[in-house]
């Protein structure tokens, strides 16, 4: 069975890993969507692919460097802001789709599941990585 994923949401249409993107894919009939998390200065999950902005924002500099607040100043495409994770799987809840989360960073895990336990979403989240210690 093949379920339609949205990669980054509908990020050949809208600015990746944004909730436009993610909004879309859902009304385009993707039932999962893959997002990636990065972890800000003042340790907010925030959904971006790269370790930087410099490539999906109007800013520059390391995803690291900057407050959730400071981040919130760029433009990630078409207006849309970076979002959160917690705003990501409000949206899943909500709308009941299949979320899988690719961590990027070391030492978040423990962050991202008490979010997934407080939303209640065992059923419908997957968290996948690259990194094997993961």
């Amino acid at each position: 069975m093949s379920i339609l994923t949205g990669h980054r949401g509908a990020k050949k249409e809208f600015p990746e890993n944004t909730i436009l993107s993610i909004e879309n894919a859902i009304q385009n009939g993707c039932k999962a969507i893959e997002i990636d998390i990065h972890q800000t200065k003042d340790s907010q999950l925030v959904v971006i692919h790269d370790p930087t902005i410099d490539r999906t924002s109007n800013g520059r500099g390391r995803v690291d460097s900057y407050t959730y607040q400071e981040l919130l100043e760029f433009d990630f495409g078409q207006g849309q802001q970076i979002p959160t994770l917690f705003e990501v799987l409000e949206l899943s809840k909500k709308t009941q789709m299949k979320l899988l989360i690719e961590l990027k960073v070391h030492g978040i895990e423990k962050q991202i599941v008490t979010l997934i336990d407080e939303f209640k979403l065992y059923e419908n989240t997957y968290i996948i990585s690259f990194h094997h210690s993961i």
